[in-house]
């Protein structure tokens, strides 16, 4: 899943990474590799932005 993605205890950590995701400076591989998303879940996040 991407608990590991959007789930942050610091607030300012959490607002540079959506600030990142929605600038396009995460691609799909990114996403997989830092965040172990699963199978199809950066792809699905990545077309949803």
């Amino acid at each position: 899943m991407g608990d590991s993605f959007i789930i942050e205890e610091n607030l300012t950590v959490l607002k540079e990474r959506l600030n990142s995701f929605l600038g396009n400076e995460m691609n799909e591989e990114f996403l997989n590799r830092v965040f172990g998303l699963g199978k199809n879940y950066a792809d699905w996040i990545i077309s949803n932005r």
